[in-house]
C-alpha cells in the first residue's frame, strides 16, 4: 500500500531530490546481484554435505540483494545500466591432458575484462581444416578452463573443480561491491525529509478531493430526484394492485430518500472551506496519515540497513566455508557429478557434438555472452589428444610394488631354504589341534560349518582351507566329522575336500560320504537343521567359519549349551561381537585369510604372509614419517600423501 500511496504523495508535495550521485547505483546493483547469480549458478557443484550448507546460504543471499535491488529501485529511481558493447576473452590455449588414455583436451583462457558484466561462456570446437563450429558447453562467469573429453562424469568432476575455483574467485568482488550497496541504500529520502512536505499539503489535498466529492453529491442528487418522482408515479399506478404492507415498505423508501436529498442539498448550500469541527476532524485525519507514513518509511529505512547487515554476515559465512574447503574428496566428488549427469546434459551437445578422436587436431573459440551481445576471442592453436603409455605421476606407485613384490620374493625364497619364519601366533588356530583331540577323547563326533555364503565369497575359501587340515586330523585320530551345508555348490567342494583328506592321511575307506551333506538354501530353515544336529549328536567341537548373518548368535548360543569347544572365524565385522561372547576363540578378519599358511606351513604361502607384514609395516612407518614431515610445511611429503 506504501509502494502505491507513495508516488501519488510526491507529486504532490515539494520533496526535495536526492542529491547529485557521483556514479550510477544502478550498476552496483546489477553487478552484485550478478554475482550472486553467478554464485548460485556455481554452487550446484560443490559436493557432498557442503552444498546443502552453501545452498542454504546462498538462497538466503540472493533473497536479500533482490529486496534490496527493489527497494532502490522505487526510493532512489536509478537509472538502467545499458552496455553496448563488450569484451571477448583472450589467450585461449588448448593441451593435450598428460597421464590419460586419450579423448580430451584442457582448455585455459584470459577472462573478458567484463567478466562481472557477463551471462557467461560459450564454448565451440571445430576439427581443423572445417569451418563448421559446434557449441560444446555453456560456463558461467568467472570460469577460466575446463576439460573437453568423452566422458560425461568426467566433465562433471572438471566442472565442479571449475566452479568452486571460481567461487573463491567472485566472493572478493561481492564483497567490494557490499559498500557501495550499502552507500546508495544511505541516499534515498528518509521519513523526515519525506513527513514535513506531505504536512503543507495534505489539508489542501484532501480539501480538493472533498469539493471533487461534494459536485458529485449534486449530480447524484439531481438524479436521486427523478427517481423518486418515478417511483412515486409507479406507486400511484399500482395502488389497485399492490397490499396496504407494500405500500408502506414504498413510502417509507420514499421518505427516506427525500430525507437524504435535504441533506445533500444543505451540504452543497455549506461554504467551503468547512467549519471549525471539520477542520479539527480533518487535522486528525492528517495526523494518522502522517504517522503512518512515517512509520511505513522508518519501517523501510530499519528493514533495508537490517538486509544489508545479513547480506554482510551471509557473504563473509560463504567466504569462510569457501576458504575452509582445502581438497574435495575424489569419490564425493564423483559420486556427486553422478548424481547429477542427467541433469547437466544441457552443458553439453549430444553425442556427436561432444566426442573426440586422438590423434585428430582440434580447435576452439570462447565467445563471452550478455543478453544478445556475443564477444568472440581468437580462434585457439590446433591441438589433438593422444593416449600416454605410462602415468608419471604414479611412479611412487610402481615403486611401491616393486618393494613389495621384492619382499613376497624375498620371504619365499627364504622360506623353501627351510629357513624358520616367524609367524605371530592365533589363538585360534592354535586351538585347533586341542578342539580335534578333545573330540577323540570323549568320542564324540566334530561339526564344521563352512559358513552360510557362496564359493564366490572369499571367506567361504579360507573356510574350505581350514577344513582340508581339520578332515586330515580327523581322519588321522579316526574321529567323525559333520559337515552340512547351505549352498549345493559349496557342498561339492567341501564333499571332495573331505575325501581327499582321508586319501591323504591313508584312510580312503573311512571316510562317510554321508558326513558331508547338503540341507537346504533356506537360512533360517538350515540354522534350524545345524542347531538340531547339535542338540542330537552333541559334538564335542564346533567350527564356524566363514560368512555369517543374522544366524550368527543362533548357532554360536546353541552350541555354548551343548557344551561343546568352539572356534569361530568370520570377516563380517558385525558378527564379531557374537562370536566372541558366545565362543571360546575367535578369527577375526584377515587372520581367516591366512589360516592356510599358518596350518600347512607351505612355504609359498608362509612367504606371502611374511612378505605382506613387511609391507604393512613400512606403509605405518612411511605414514608416520611424511605425517610428521607435512606438519612442518614440507612440500614434498604433503605431495607424496595426496598422491598415493
Amino acid at each position: 500500500m506504501f509502494f502505491l500511496l507513495l508516488p501519488f504523495l510526491l507529486t504532490q508535495a515539494e520533496v526535495v531530490s536526492p542529491p547529485e550521485r557521483s556514479y550510477d547505483p544502478g550498476m552496483d546493483v546489477a553487478v552484485l546481484a550478478g554475482e550472486v547469480d553467478t554464485l548460485q549458478a556455481m554452487l550446484t557443484q560443490v559436493t557432498g554435505n557442503q552444498v546443502e550448507d552453501l545452498e542454504a546460504h546462498m538462497s538466503s543471499m540472493f533473497t536479500r540483494v533482490y529486496t534490496i535491488d527493489s527497494i532502490l529501485k522505487v526510493l532512489m529511481e536509478p537509472e538502467e545500466l545499458i552496455v553496448e558493447e563488450i569484451q571477448p576473452p583472450a589467450n585461449v590455449k588448448v593441451e593435450d591432458v598428460r597421464n590419460d588414455v586419450g579423448n580430451q583436451l584442457v582448455l585455459r583462457w584470459n577472462l573478458s575484462p567484463d567478466d562481472s558484466l557477463l551471462d557467461g561462456y560459450v564454448l565451440y570446437r571445430a576439427v581443423e581444416g572445417k569451418q563448421e563450429f559446434k557449441q560444446i558447453q555453456v560456463l558461467p562467469p568467472g570460469a577460466d578452463s575446463t576439460n573437453d573429453n568423452n566422458d560425461l562424469l568426467a566433465r562433471m568432476i572438471e566442472y565442479g573443480r571449475d566452479e568452486i575455483a571460481s567461487l573463491r574467485r567472485n566472493l572478493p568482488r561481492a564483497k567490494r561491491a557490499l559498500p557501495k550497496l550499502k552507500q546508495d541504500a544511505a541516499k534515498f529520502p528518509q521519513a523526515d525529509s519525506l513527513v514535513p512536505g506531505i504536512k503543507n499539503n495534505l489539508v489542501a489535498i484532501i480539501l480538493g478531493y472533498r469539493r471533487n466529492t461534494v459536485r458529485q453529491f449534486e449530480l447524484d442528487m439531481e438524479t436521486a430526484k427523478r427517481n423518486a418522482e418515478r417511483v412515486q408515479i409507479k406507486i400511484d399506478s399500482l395502488r389497485g394492485e399492490i397490499t396496504a404492507e407494500q405500500t408502506e415498505v414504498f413510502t417509507e423508501h420514499v421518505n427516506a430518500l427525500a430525507s437524504g436529498m435535504v441533506d445533500l442539498q444543505s451540504m452543497v448550500q455549506e461554504d467551503l472551506p468547512p467549519g471549525a469541527a471539520e477542520l479539527e476532524a480533518l487535522a486528525e485525519e492528517t495526523s494518522k496519515l502522517r504517522a503512518k507514513i512515517q512509520g511505513t518509511t522508518v519501517y523501510r529505512v530499519q528493514k533495508l540497513e537490517a538486509d544489508l547487515a545479513n547480506l554482510e554476515a551471509e557473504i563473509a559465512s560463504l567466504e569462510s566455508m569457501i576458504a575452509n574447503i582445502a581438497f574435495i574428496e575424489e569419490a564425493d566428488l564423483e559420486e556427486y557429478a553422478k548424481s547429477r549427469t542427467e541433469r547437466m546434459q544441457g552443458l553439453i551437445e549430444d553425442s556427436e557434438g561432444k566426442l573426440l578422436k586422438n590423434r585428430l587436431s582440434y580447435r576452439y573459440k570462447v565467445v563471452a555472452v550478455r543478453g544478445d551481445l556475443q564477444a568472440p576471442s581468437e580462434l585457439s592453436a590446433a591441438a589433438s589428444p593422444s593416449a600416454q603409455l605410462f602415468h608419471t605421476q604414479r611412479i611412487n606407485v610402481l615403486v611401491a610394488m616393486i618393494f613389495f613384490f621384492s619382499l613376497v620374493t624375498f620371504f619365499i625364497s627364504q622360506a623353501k631354504r627351510g629357513k624358520n619364519l616367524f609367524l605371530r601366533k592365533i589363538a585360534g588356530l592354535e586351538a585347533i589341534d586341542e578342539a580335534v583331540g578333545r573330540a577323540t577323547e570323549m568320542g564324540r563326533p566334530i561339526l564344521f560349518v563352512p559358513g552360510l555364503s557362496t564359493i564366490g565369497d572369499i571367506a567361504t575359501i579360507a573356510a574350505l582351507n581350514i577344513l582340508q587340515g581339520i578332515a586330515k586330523k580327523a581322519a588321522q585320530y579316526d574321529t567323525p566329522i559333520i559337515v552340512p551345508n547351505r549352498d549345493p555348490i559349496v557342498y561339492t567342494v567341501a564333499r571332495e575336500i573331505v575325501k581327499e583328506a582321508y586319501s591323504d592321511a591313508g584312510r580312503p575307506d573311512a571316510f562317510n560320504p554321508d558326513s558331508v551333506f547338503f540341507i537346504t538354501t533356506s537360512q533360517f530353515a538350515y540354522v534350524a537343521a545345524v542347531n538340531g544336529i547339535m542338540l542330537r549328536e552333541k559334538p564335542a567341537a564346533n567350527f564356524f567359519l566363514g560368512m555369517f548373518w543374522a544366524e550368527s548368535l543362533l548357532l554360536a548360543e546353541t552350541g555354548n549349551i551343548s557344551g561343546a569347544i568352539q572356534i569361530a572365524g568370520t570377516d563380517a565385522s558385525a558378527q564379531l561381537p557374537f562370536f566372541i561372547t558366545a565362543c571360546d576363540y575367535t578369527i577375526i578378519g584377515e587372520e581367516l585369510y591366512a589360516a592356510s599358511a599358518y596350518l600347512s606351513r607351505e612355504p609359498n604361502l608362509v612367504g606371502t604372509i611374511k612378505g605382506q607384514d613387511w609391507g604393512k609395516a613400512t606403509i605405518a612407518g612411511l605414514l608416520i614419517v611424511l605425517t610428521v614431515l607435512a606438519m612442518f610445511g614440507i612440500e614434498f611429503a604433503v605431495k607424496l600423501l595426496t598422491t598415493v
